[in-house]
């Protein structure tokens, strides 16, 4: 197309004559020649035969590049906001007034330039109420429409008595009665419909959602009318949601395209199917065969499709491919059901499209891991990924990683990037020093404080289980991990060691006594086992702080038999305190420098004392005799021995009195 200059095709001016310009014809070149220009006298006379080929250009300087507009931005403005109040579209009188507007453009109300005229001559309140008529021509439902949202703007206000909203509710029921499936794709009347849902009674509700059945597909698909579904799935009754559900069977792969209706099919996925229905929604992503022919291939997972037809499984693979490379684009990662989907095909798929969506997906791993499959997924792509990959993947955690621990699932991921990646000062720098910094708030956290178990002690099967062990030992044999993983972990261990013990150290009591925090101060104040995966290097700095507190904790008032109740019991008599305080004793003997026992033996006599009125007590003080000679001095002068043979009937007694005389028990 060339284009015209705004004048009129005749080239006359004000006066009817014929004015000469000078034009600057561009003629296009073909490929490779050079453009000519030719500057000629011509008057305003019509060229259409020329300008089909050539570009008509008045009084132009060919060597000046066109710039920005220098219309200010004041003025562009008021123009602006002039075309919002017109909400006209000229067209010559020369010209079509009933031309169609353009595909994908916002539909406009057309009118000739003598109808702009008129406009103009008209108030503003005229003017509005002529492009209302105008819009009434070409909208059959504009009447009720207005009339509904009248009535709403009363529905909704809080100044309306509850006697008048329900006639006013009843009337607008009646007003768009059998017209609802017409104006719940509008912005604002999709409002009037959801007004009344929520303040129309059950039987208001049921004839509304009946009418609009037959709409569902559509109205997922529509960024208004879609919330009428959100309002059903949440408030409405058992077998409205089943028909949800079951108007969605056929179409979920054109549903999971659509970015409106992919968060209901979501909402349905996870809310209100139940296994078999998530089962045959996510069958129905494998190929048309699994929906058209379903009694012939009841095959419930890709699992049952790769054991019984496994000739099948490229085809699913294929479906698979096409549609994650879809909805990857349009940013539905984060749905569940994609990370489903996304997870079937990586157990499936070759190895080098395996590699080509890890590639894709490295950098939103955090969006996806708080999900089952979602975990899976970033954990096999830390195992698969190269040494690139890996740090893109840890770098895309920062700021997440407090947030990652937290999760039921995310937690597995960070389990995965501690086993298997190298560079533990990336990791360190951006994984376990944002813990650190966020200790607080992980050391009480159920799901958090695993996390802490795993770099004190990884693979702990007393806080894992064996499970998950299992699931992570998958990655053990990965290529691109080379670091020998016991000085991976002290590497980590390091780098979380200083805020551990320091907070440990401050906040004994509070960890003690709660159940999260206390398995923890045990795994962290333990000597290493023969079966760790590292050699834990626990300086003297760290440990006898944390010794000094549990024996300031265990100096504190102590009333034997005591028939009062109070919140907190004194650590030997029981609770989670009672059992890390047994704990840490029976393995105090083999810790190689500084000793529990040893801080334990500050206290004052009395106290000792006071600890043979329990059985758990007389425990306690055995232990302390076999793990350091000191305390054996200092329990020898502070404990009577008549007092333990009054103990008789406590083992524990027993077993400390022959400690302290190195004689077999006699009560006698």
């Amino acid at each position: 197309m060339a284009l015209k200059s705004s004048r009129n095709k005749s080239g006359k001016g004000g006066n009817g004559h014929a004015k000469k310009t000078k034009k600057v014809i561009v003629k296009k070149a073909a490929p490779n020649t050079q453009v000519s220009k030719k500057v000629v006298d011509k008057k305003n006379v019509s060229f259409s035969a020329t300008l089909e080929e050539s570009r008509l250009i008045e009084d132009v300087d060919t060597s000046s590049s066109i710039g920005p507009s220098s219309t200010t931005k004041r003025v562009k403005g008021i123009l602006k906001g002039k075309e919002k109040v017109d909400q006209v579209e000229v067209v010559p009188e020369n010209e079509e007034a009933s031309q169609k507007p353009l595909k994908g453009k916002k539909r406009s109300i057309i009118v000739k330039k003598s109808v702009k005229e008129h406009l103009k001559t008209l108030t503003k309140k005229e003017r509005r109420q002529f492009i209302r008529t105008l819009r009434a021509k070409t909208k059959p439902n504009f009447g009720i429409a207005m009339e509904a949202k009248k009535i709403w703007e009363k529905l909704r206000s809080s100044k309306t008595p509850k006697a008048e909203k329900e006639k006013l509710t009843q009337q607008l029921y009646e007003l768009v009665k059998g017209k609802t499936k017409d104006i719940i794709h509008a912005h604002d009347t999709s409002r009037v419909i959801q007004c009344l849902l929520a303040t129309g009674n059950e039987e208001v509700r049921d004839k509304l959602f009946e009418e609009l059945t037959p709409e569902i597909v559509r109205m997922a698909k529509s960024p208004y009318a879609r919330f009428f579904l959100v309002k059903m799935l949440k408030y409405g009754n058992r077998q409205q949601k089943i028909d949800i559900l079951n108007a969605f069977r056929g179409h979920c792969v054109n549903l999971l395209r659509n970015k409106w209706s992919a968060n209901i099919l979501e909402t349905v996925y996870n809310d209100l199917a139940t296994a078999d229905q998530r089962n045959n929604i996510v069958r129905e992503f494998y190929g048309n065969e699994f929906v058209i022919f379903k009694d012939e291939n009841n095959y419930r997972t890709i699992e049952e499709v790769a054991k019984e037809a496994p000739s099948k499984i490229p085809g699913v693979v294929k479906n698979l491919e096409d549609l994650l490379n879809d909805v990857i684009e349009k940013g539905q990662l984060k749905l569940s059901l994609v990370h489903k989907l996304l997870w079937d095909y990586l157990q499936y798929c070759p190895k080098q499209q395996k590699l080509e969506m890890v590639q894709t997906i490295k950098e939103f791993l955090p969006e996806i891991c708080h999900t089952r499959e979602g975990a899976f997924i970033a954990m096999d792509c830390i195992w698969e990924g190269d040494v690139k990959t890996r740090k893109a993947i840890v770098k895309s955690f920062k700021g997440l990683s407090v947030k990652a621990a937290l999760d039921k699932y995310s937690r597995r991921v960070l389990y995965a990037i501690f086993d298997s990646v190298d560079d533990t000062v990336l990791v360190n720098k951006i994984i376990v020093k944002e813990i650190a910094d966020e200790i607080a708030d992980v050391i009480y956290n159920a799901e958090g404080v695993q996390v802490l178990h795993y770099l004190v002690h990884p693979r702990d099967g007393r806080v894992l289980g064996k499970g998950m062990v299992e699931i992570l030992k998958k990655g053990d044999a990965n290529e691109f991990t080379k670091k020998p993983a016991a000085d991976r972990y002290k590497e980590l261990f390091s780098g979380i060691k200083e805020s551990l013990y320091s907070f440990l150290a401050a906040n004994m009591k509070e960890c003690l006594y709660n159940k999260v925090s206390a398995v923890l101060v045990l795994d962290a104040l333990e000597p290493t086992h023969e079966t760790e995966l590292m050699t834990r290097q626990i300086e003297e700095a760290y440990l006898k702080p944390c010794f000094d507190a549990i024996a300031k904790i265990a100096g504190e008032e102590f009333i034997p038999n005591d028939i009062t109740e109070s919140e907190q019991k004194h650590i030997i008599q029981g609770g989670a305190a009672r059992f890390v305080l047994t704990k840490l004793l029976k393995a105090d003997v083999k810790q190689p420098v500084v000793k529990l026992s040893d801080s334990l033996c500050q206290l004052p006599a009395e106290q000792l004392r006071l600890f043979t009125a329990l059985n758990s007590g007389c425990f306690d003080l055995y232990h302390m005799c076999l793990a350091s000679e000191a305390a054996q001095k200092t329990i020898k002068k502070a404990v009577s021995i008549q007092t333990l043979k009054s103990k008789g009937s406590f083992l524990g007694a027993k077993l400390l009195h022959e400690k302290l005389t190195g004689k077999k028990f006699d009560s006698t």
